[in-house]
């Protein structure tokens, strides 16, 4: 439990209903690169933002 109060000082929770397809083929992917599912959201919406040139 400390963990997870450690992390809520520098991480917002993130809740959100996929299809089940995309889940499954995301936690393939993850389990396949041996990253987290956060660690892959984290780096989509990062990639997104760069795209969108909102994050630098």
């Amino acid at each position: 439990m400390a963990a997870v109060a450690r992390k809520r000082l520098t991480h917002k929770e993130i809740k959100v209903f996929v299809k089940n397809p995309l889940k499954d083929l995301m936690v393939e992917y993850c389990e396949r690169e041996g990253i987290t599912q956060a660690q892959f959201v984290e780096k989509i919406i990062k990639d997104e933002l760069q795209r969108l040139d909102i994050l630098k």
